[in-house]
This record gives C-alpha cells, sequence and structure tokens, in this order.
C-alpha cells in the first residue's frame, strides 16, 4: 500500500471517530476535570477584582482555554505569542492528517481571543479577531468572553461577524462564560462544529429572507440602508472610505435582484 493510500485509510478512520475521541470530555479525564474546575473557579473570582488587576484576570481566562483546547487529541495549540504587532492568545491547529468534512469546510487553524471583561465583545475586538484570522491565513475564529457579543442580527460585533462571513469567507463563533462551565458535561469540538453551521444557516436564512421580499420593498430596502449609512457618515461615526465601501456593497448584494 502506497503512502498516499495509507493517508486516505487513515483519513477514513478520523471521519467515523466519535467527537468524544477526538475532544477527550472532561468527565473521562479526572485530572483535566480538577484543573478546569479550579480554574472555572478562579475566573469566577476574578470578576470582582479591580481593573488594576485587569492583566491577571485576562490571563486566567487564557488559562482557562488552554486547559479546553488540550483536551484535543488531533492538533496542537501554541499560546500567548506575537505576529508582527499582533499578539495571539492562542492557535490551535489540527494536525494536517486530521481531514473531516468540518476541517474541510474550516481548514486546520483555529485562532482563539479571550476577552475576561464584564462588557460584551464590541466591534472593535471584533476586527482584531477577524484581522489576525486573515493574517494567519485561518478561516475560523473563536471568541471566548464572559458574556457575549454586542448587537443582533446584521449590527454592531454580531452582525460585523456576520459580514466577515459573507465577504471573507471567515467564521467567527463565540462562546461565554456559562457556555464553558457545561463543558463538564458537553464535547468542545461538538460545540464548535453546531456553532459554526448555525452561522452560516442563518446568514444563509437571513439573505433568503431579504430576497424574497417584492421588488418595491427591496428597492425600499435598499434605500433605507444607504440613508442610514449617509447618516452614519454625517455624524462622523464612519468616515467617507467606509461609507464607499458599504454603499458599494448594498449595491452588489442586491444587483441580482433588479
Amino acid at each position: 500500500m502506497s503512502i498516499s493510500q495509507e493517508l486516505s485509510k487513515l483519513q477514513d478512520v478520523f471521519k467515523r471517530l466519535s467527537d468524544d475521541k477526538i475532544w477527550i470530555p472532561f468527565a473521562d479525564d479526572s485530572a483535566a476535570m480538577h484543573k478546569f474546575l479550579s480554574l472555572i473557579d478562579e475566573v469566577e473570582h476574578s470578576q470582582s477584582w479591580p481593573s488594576t488587576h485587569n492583566q491577571r484576570k485576562g490571563k486566567v481566562y487564557e488559562k482557562l482555554i488552554r486547559v479546553v483546547l488540550d483536551q484535543f487529541q488531533v492538533g496542537e495549540t501554541e499560546s500567548d505569542f506575537r505576529v508582527g504587532d499582533n499578539q495571539i492568545d492562542h492557535e490551535f491547529r489540527f494536525n494536517d492528517f486530521f481531514v473531516t468534512h468540518f476541517t474541510q469546510e474550516t481548514g486546520q487553524t483555529i485562532i482563539c481571543e479571550c476577552k475576561n471583561e464584564k462588557s460584551p465583545v464590541d466591534v472593535t475586538y471584533m476586527s482584531k479577531l477577524i484581522e489576525l484570522c486573515e493574517n494567519r491565513k485561518s478561516k475560523l475564529g473563536i471568541f471566548f468572553s464572559i458574556v457575549g457579543l454586542t448587537g443582533k442580527g446584521w449590527v454592531y460585533a454580531e452582525g460585523k461577524r456576520k459580514k466577515n462571513l459573507l465577504k471573507h469567507g471567515i467564521a467567527i463563533i463565540s462562546f461565554t462564560f456559562e457556555e464553558i462551565k457545561q463543558l463538564t458535561k458537553k464535547n468542545f469540538y461538538t460545540l464548535i462544529k453546531e456553532k459554526f453551521e448555525k452561522l452560516v444557516r442563518e446568514v444563509d436564512e437571513e439573505l433568503d429572507d431579504i430576497r424574497q421580499y417584492p421588488q418595491e420593498d427591496l428597492y425600499s430596502f435598499n434605500s433605507r440602508l444607504k440613508s442610514t449609512v449617509n447618516e452614519l457618515f454625517r455624524l462622523n461615526l464612519i468616515d467617507d472610505e467606509s461609507r464607499t465601501k458599504i454603499l458599494s456593497k448594498i449595491d452588489k448584494l442586491y444587483a441580482e435582484e433588479s
């Protein structure tokens, strides 16, 4: 049997592996569970720390997420390193020979950002993670925060990640601290796949809804969008370059409807 045939056979085996073999549940690893619960307690206590301890707060959350990532059996994590002017909290890479339907869609690399702050992740933080993914040629990023993202639908950080998926093909998913705590019972790899699929499905369905508008309603919708963009420019909330790009994107998205 040739090397390529052996690799193909190995990849077929990976595609049939259960998620509990790819990411070992904490319930099946008592030592990891102990470390995980200890860091969960520390993150909870850190919520009352003063702002002078912000750097320490951040590192505690990063340690917690590193413990989560270390349960993967089919890849490696590099943590706390710089690429140019950018700091990366964690970069997880699946082994090259680990090829599944999921990795064929997302690639082998996941960029992870951790924010131990009481406020939701805003557009600025979202833009930073998107930039890191672009620089590292990753098609999947994960935000680990305390309470999630700002906005809903197509606005603020939530909207930014949807627009980014459409424009660049980079998916950003999000885990709150409460969701991380549930990993005592749930499989992290399973949740990643579910969140990725949910994001893709939401974007597709919401675009379909827009494209099903009657033509006159669609034109009205486009006009309202453009009016909003121009008002943001008038209020100096976006610059002229951003306004031009957004207006062009609006025309491009709905050009097929005319």
